[in-house]
């Protein structure tokens, strides 16, 4: 009796699991939890991960710790209806038609029904266009030298910066497609490029003036499928035409040697400051020079970094950019040194004010990932490169000799005088030894 009814159980199961359905739901999935396995076991509040003040989606949805800020997300919704363009019946209809694409970005399921799914989505979506439209407004009209007593009134400092940080967070999104397109269908006077003079701007203008202090090294003009804000920072820091990787798994060709080792060793570490060069984007050439591009460190830097590791680990596995990167910066930062050497070399821009956290900071990124010896082919043959130079004798022994006796103008000349001395003295001692 019990094998029959395991049987018919089973069976059941199978019936219910359509294998076409997943794989079509996970197509257009973008949406994840961050994995327990990255999560902090001693710490449940997740501090990385969870929202502080404000919900946006349905993972946190009803979390009681922040009611605080439904009554703003409210107000907000009340704005944004009262300035549409659209009646809020329309608005309601053209949610409810993409309700179900909106849910299958999110790779959990969601427990809501469809009526309550709508609501959430037009409240949050409702929020965040006007949270951007009253930010760009303060920012243009200042520049302008308007009056915005009004639109300042309704940010209070100690939430927008906290609300900034909570939009950035991979549990805490709603795909970007159904923010702008409910932005066209209430404004459909508003255009479609990112820079436009029209009264009206695009949501996509709004979007990069919000986060533009995120921003320090922009992409291409092309750039490709945003799919939500945590992707859209992540893209902020990849050239549109960036290398595709092939990953090796070889655990002797990892980067053995710190940033004060390979200077010890002769190699001149050099911040990259083109435009538009991506962040992941090395290059070690000769003489030997390894030049990295310049990071600019604050204290949301390890937020955004370990939610965009998050994503490329649900997401872009095989293209785990931001992944690869902290993994170099965790081989060239052991200890302080190693801070205090890169940005003495302008390479990182330290706004922690404390060594010791950017180097807590970047050991720390790459903690419960998996694929620890997984490096792509580029990072592969300079990682290569650079451990073939560090181990030749005579590099060591002319850096040490440049560090020694050549590191000012007045030390070179003062060596290099000596060095005279020594040569005429030994001439002068082997004429007077020729005419004995």
């Amino acid at each position: 009796m019990i094998e029959a009814k395991v049987i018919n159980d089973v069976k059941a199961m199978m019936q219910d699991t359509n294998e076409d359905e997943i794989l079509s739901s996970s197509t257009k999935c973008c949406s994840y939890r961050v994995p327990h396995t990255m999560r902090d076991p001693n710490n449940e509040d997740a501090y990385y991960y969870n929202p502080k003040v404000v919900s946006i989606g349905p993972f946190h949805y009803g979390n009681e710790k922040l009611r605080v800020m439904e009554k703003h997300k409210r107000m907000f919704f009340k704005r944004f209806v009262k300035k549409s363009e659209t009646d809020l019946e329309d608005l309601v209809r053209f949610v409810t038609r993409w309700e179900s694409l909106v849910r299958a970005s999110y790779y959990d399921e969601i427990r809501l029904d469809e009526k309550e799914f709508v609501k959430l989505i037009l409240v949050d979506a409702a929020f965040i266009i006007e949270l951007f439209m009253i930010v760009h407004v303060i920012r243009d009209n200042k520049a302008r030298k308007h009056d915005i007593s009004k639109e300042l009134a309704l940010l209070e400092h100690w939430w927008q910066e906290a609300a900034t940080k909570d939009l950035i967070l991979l549990e805490n999104q709603l795909p970007f497609f159904i923010i702008e397109r409910l932005y066209k269908e209430a404004f459909p006077s508003a255009p479609s490029e990112r820079n436009s003079n029209n009264k009206i701007p695009s949501f996509l203008h709004l979007t990069f003036t919000f986060f533009r202090s995120y921003n320090k090294n922009p992409p291409q003009t092309e750039f490709g499928e945003i799919k939500h804000f945590t992707d859209l920072l992540r893209s902020f820091f990849l050239s549109y035409d960036i290398w595709k990787p092939e990953f090796i798994e070889d655990p002797h060709d990892l980067l053995l040697y710190s940033a004060t080792e390979l200077q010890e060793a002769g190699v001149k570490l050099k911040a990259s400051t083109k435009p538009g060069k991506s962040l992941v984007d090395l290059n070690f050439s000769s003489p030997p020079y390894f030049e990295i591009l310049e990071i600019f460190l604050e204290d949301r830097t390890e937020i955004l970094f370990r939610n965009m590791i998050a994503l490329e680990q649900c997401h872009y596995q095989f293209n785990s950019y931001i992944t690869e990167y902290a993994f170099v910066m965790d081989c060239l930062i052991n200890e302080h040194q190693d801070v205090d050497l890169l940005t003495h070399k302008k390479i990182i821009h330290n706004f922690l004010g404390n060594a010791n956290g950017v180097a807590d900071l970047f050991n720390g990124l790459r903690k419960n990932i998996m694929g620890e010896y997984k490096i792509s082919t580029p990072y592969h043959q300079i990682f290569k490169e650079l451990n073939q130079y560090c181990t030749r004798p005579w590099n060591k022994r002319m850096a040490n000799l440049r560090r020694d006796y050549c590191k000012s103008a007045w030390r070179t000349m003062a060596s290099t005088a000596a060095i005279v001395v020594i040569l005429l003295t030994l001439i002068q001692t082997i004429l007077a030894f020729l005419q004995i």
